[in-house]
């Protein structure tokens, strides 16, 4: 059935084309009817052109069936306000901006956690250097000290000169030690502490 309206309206659009033309036997016809004709046949034209707009928008639109789906679907009022009601509430349990940007500004910015971190730094280095200076100190005051007693212990066990001296001279006899040896010199011994 398509195809023949299609065949029909075909047929019917070349013989208006050639009335429209004044081709054939349509030239004796006179000018009000060729003129009829012609406003007729555009009249039709706009019709078909409007109509075939209609169609291609009628496939875009919804049908019954979908807009009840739809409609269906569709929030109600009271689910409406609840929903409402639970983002009101946890707009209200959200903190504001103003305090957000005031926990910001107390908040130490990276800058000045690593300089803090920096000056920790080289203070624990100090005290670490510090502490081995220390050590050090304590082990050179330990050996100083060992070296002290190993030289005392070494002094008592060694016999004063002039000791030494008065023994040899009741030893040898008559010659006074002291003068074939010279007078001892000066020593001194201070006691170390």
């Amino acid at each position: 059935m398509a195809t023949m309206n299609s065949v029909a309206a075909r047929q019917s659009a070349l013989v208006v084309e050639d009335l429209i033309q004044g081709l054939n036997e349509w030239r004796n016809i006179q000018d009000i009817v060729r003129l009829t004709f012609k406003a007729f046949h555009d009249v039709l034209k706009a019709q078909g052109d409007a109509i075939k707009t209609l169609e291609r928008s009628v496939e875009n639109k919804a049908n019954k069936s979908e807009v009840t789906n739809s409609l269906q679907q569709k929030v109600g009022v009271t689910e409406l306000n609840a929903k409402l009601l639970e983002v009101n509430t946890l707009l209200a349990s959200k903190v504001d901006v103003t305090e957000m940007t005031q926990e910001m500004d107390r908040m130490a910015k990276r800058s000045e956690v690593e300089a803090a971190w920096k000056a920790s730094a080289a203070e624990t280095r100090g005290m670490l250097e510090m502490r081995a200076t220390c050590a050090d100190f304590e082990a050179f005051r330990d050996e100083s000290d060992r070296m002290i007693q190993t030289m005392r212990t070494e002094l008592n066990r060694k016999a004063f000169v002039e000791d030494v001296l008065t023994r040899l001279e009741t030893k040898v006899g008559q010659i006074p030690v002291s003068s074939e040896v010279g007078e001892p010199s000066c020593l001194v011994f201070t006691e170390i502490i």
